[in-house]
């Protein structure tokens, strides 16, 4: 779990971080014309600060056990019931577990 949240950690300080410094040197050294590089590196960092929610899915992803049953669920299409019980209701109800 430590090695989890030390590798989630380090991937969020890696992406907001560059954007974190930019916007405070940028706030300080404003000129009303701003020239495209300045622009085309603000959308770059944007776009690295907002990768940062897709890295956390693969992260977890990756490490955690739980989460891999879960995206393997959601992707492969199982139609599984959750749990013992509502299968075992199904069953006293004579319709036996449902697929769609």
């Amino acid at each position: 779990m430590a090695n989890t949240m030390g590798l989630v950690l380090g991937t969020y300080l890696m992406c907001y971080l560059p954007t974190a410094v930019y916007n405070i040197i940028s706030n300080q050294l404003y000129t009303p014309p701003q020239p495209f590089a300045i622009l085309l590196g603000n959308r770059i960092l944007n776009v690295t600060y907002k990768m940062q929610c897709v890295l956390n899915q693969v992260i977890y992803g990756y490490k955690n056990l739980a989460f891999r049953k879960a995206y393997k669920k959601l992707l492969c299409g199982e139609s599984q019931p959750y749990n013992a019980e509502i299968q075992a209701i199904s069953n006293l109800n004579g319709a036996g577990p449902q697929r769609f």
